[in-house]
Order: C-alpha cells, then structure tokens, then sequence
C-alpha cells in the first residue's frame, strides 16, 4: 500500500482464448467482383508478468481502477487469417476496473475485468478482456 487509496501490486497471469471471426474482403478482379470469406483467428495462451497500480475511486474502495505495464509471452498462439505467431516475449500495457466488497474484517471479495494489450504483432484478440472474481486479504 502507498497510500489509503493507491496500492501497488505484481502479478502473474495466464490466458488462453479461442475466438474466429469471419472478415469479408474484396479482391480486385475485372468483371463479378464478389466477396471473399476469410476467417480471422484468435487461438492460443499468452502468460505474462505485470506491475500494475490501484487507485481507488471512492474512499471506501469499492470501485477502483487499475493499469500497468506488463511483459507478455505468446506460447502456442495464432493470429489473424491463421497465421502462427512465433513465441516471445512482448512488453505491453494493463488497464482496467474492479469493484471491492468486504466479508470480514480484512478479507475482501473482488471482481475485476482487465484488458491485457502486448504491443506489436499480438496474438491476443484486442476485444478480450479476462475477468478474474476471487478473494484479497
């Protein structure tokens, strides 16, 4: 804890996704052009390891938000139009908010949705967004 309402933390995640999306594209052609069905693909774990901030929005410490930087490592993962991405290790960035609720007297109940985004070629979907629901002593 930094202070009442900022607390610093270090983390260790894993997220494994599969997401297909269908992508429409023209190609050039002289005379019936129609589309061509391409399926985008979002497959694969990243793990990682971040430092990230809490900020608590209302003095209680309900409500908070979180971000943060973060290095990311693509295992197994395949990206857009079915390409394999080649693992290593990306830094990247956190964002996101949480709510707190009290069920003793230092124990907490949280939920929590943060959007994980490795710079560069990713093979995590940029509309993920895990959601971690657990207990904070």
């Amino acid at each position: 804890m930094i202070t009442p309402r900022v607390r610093a933390r270090v983390e260790a995640f894993t997220i494994q996704f599969n997401d297909r999306i269908p992508v429409y594209a023209y190609q050039p052609c002289a005379s019936d052009c129609a589309p061509v069905d391409h399926e985008a693909r979002y497959e694969g774990n990243a793990s990682g390891v971040a430092a990230t901030g809490l900020v608590n929005v209302d003095s209680r410490g309900v409500f908070y938000v979180v971000g943060g930087v973060g290095l990311f490592f693509d295992a197994d993962a395949v990206s857009r139009f079915g390409a394999s991405l080649k693992s290593e290790l990306r830094l990247g960035v956190v964002a996101g908010a949480g709510l707190t609720v009290p069920v003793g007297a230092r124990l907490r109940a949280f939920a929590e949705g943060r959007w994980n985004g490795p710079f560069g070629n990713r093979a995590v979907a940029p509309w993920v967004v895990p959601v971690t629901v657990g207990l904070r002593y």
